[in-house]
């Protein structure tokens, strides 16, 4: 049924555009099988169309929703500011240091340390407070002038880890000693990994798809 479906709408289509052609010439005689009447292939024919259009709209529709959903699950954090700037030149010491991003910061094992020209830490722990989109860390009293490194590790939002740095510089001398960090806690990524996003969303696409192609199949061949 489904092959007479598509011979007819192109016999249709044909009659359309050609003028010279009889209404019926063709169609009554053996053309169109089971004896059915131009007027009633015409009506397979729009359910045909009709079905294959239902067919890409779902899968537009499905495209966007899959990527829609699955679209913060590739967008890592991106840092937009810090306290201590980046580059920034301080006559005494900061008490903290904090490093502001994008989209909030998971719970998990996010780190941050401050090391100093000397090579010794400053940060007093190296568990970092997570407060929405930004994280921190308490600093010792600074000792040496010179420049200091201070370095994070976040869960991402997406739940990858995401690293990165800024340096500042400590003009004048202070009178600390370095902190003795407690150690980072924690473990695993504190986030569900990319790649189960991406073959949840496959899966969620072959399923609808595989659900519409059946329901217009199943219609085109009851007609």
């Amino acid at each position: 049924m489904r092959t007479d479906a598509w011979r007819a709408c192109g016999q249709l289509r044909g009659l359309s555009t050609d003028s010279r052609r009889p209404p019926h010439s063709g169609l009554d005689n053996g053309s169109l099988e089971k004896g059915r009447s131009p007027q009633g292939w015409a009506g397979v024919c729009l359910r045909v169309l009709r079905n294959r259009r239902r067919r890409g709209i779902v899968v537009v529709l499905v495209g966007f929703a899959v990527f829609g959903l699955s679209g913060p699950a590739f967008a890592h954090d991106v840092l937009v500011g810090s306290v201590p700037a980046a580059g920034a030149t301080l006559t005494s010491g900061p008490a903290e240091v904090r490093f502001d991003f994008n989209s909030p910061v998971r719970q998990g094992p996010n780190i941050i340390t401050v090391i100093g020209p000397n090579g010794a830490h400053w940060e007093r722990t190296a568990n970092a407070i997570v407060n929405g989109n930004w994280v921190s860390t308490p600093v010792a009293p600074l000792g040496p002038a010179g420049v200091y490194t201070a370095s994070y590790r976040i869960i991402s939002a997406d739940g990858h880890p995401v690293t990165g740095e800024i340096s500042f510089t400590l003009a004048k001398a202070g009178n600390g000693t370095p902190a003795v960090a407690a150690a980072a806690t924690g473990g695993g990524s504190g986030g569900v990994p990319i790649w189960v996003w991406i073959v949840g969303a496959a899966v969620l696409l072959g399923v609808v798809l595989w659900f519409a192609l059946r329901t217009g199949r199943g219609r085109e061949d009851g007609t």
